[in-house]
């Protein structure tokens, strides 16, 4: 190389690894990038007057696509439901509280009117209600309250006195009064049991009186 300043052939070296290296783009602009840093500010200048402005990467800004929200046309309404009504089968439950309530409030009221204590429910003569009311829907009588009498097997830990009355109506309000009006179920509402309590399974209704 022929005597040239010493800046020349610096400069003159530059550019050969510069054209050496730049058969991939991504690559030789990292590679320029990264190795200007070292270079003394004035020579980068007279490096930048050859090969023009120094080449810079920016990367795509990522957008990030949300889907449109598109809302289907409402059906006009054609007086047929889109999803079939499912009518709730009718199920025998117990004796809503509000009915019981009022049918021993109705039995305390006779039981007033005939100068008598008042009785009151409790888990033994409720729990004895509720099996034979369910027992009444399918046989509506009192076998299964004489069987246990007979079996000795009532549910309740003693007894001196014990009484039972069955109903079946669609209206609860009549229950008592079904009652009233029959000698027989008449005489046990107004026997001396302090404990009493009617439960129902459907339409069918049971009253079981206790002494113990």
């Amino acid at each position: 190389m022929p005597n040239l300043p010493k800046s020349i052939k610096v400069l003159a070296f530059l550019l050969f690894l510069f054209a050496f290296s730049a058969s991939a783009t991504f690559a030789s602009t990292s590679y320029y990038s990264s190795f200007s840093r070292f270079l003394p500010s004035y020579l980068l200048k007279r490096l930048e007057s050859k090969l023009g402005e120094r080449p810079r990467i920016s990367w795509p800004a990522e957008t990030p696509q949300m889907p449109t929200t598109k809302l289907l046309p409402t059906a006009a309404p054609t007086g047929v439901p889109v999803f079939p009504t499912v009518t709730p089968q009718p199920t025998a439950a117990p004796l809503g509280d509000y009915k019981k309530e009022y049918i021993m409030n109705a039995i305390n009221e006779y039981r007033r009117s005939r100068g008598l204590s008042e009785v009151k429910t409790d888990p033994y003569t409720c729990s004895f209600a509720k099996e034979r009311a369910r027992e009444i829907s399918v046989n509506f009588n009192h076998d299964g309250f004489s069987q246990r009498v007979a079996n000795k097997s009532l549910p309740y830990p003693g007894y001196s006195l014990i009484t039972e009355n069955i109903a079946m109506t669609s209206d609860y309000k009549r229950v008592v009064e079904l009652w009233i009006n029959s000698k027989g179920h008449a005489e046990n509402m107004q026997k001396d049991t302090p404990f009493v309590c009617v439960e129902s399974y459907g339409n069918y209704y049971a009253y079981e009186g206790w002494r113990p």
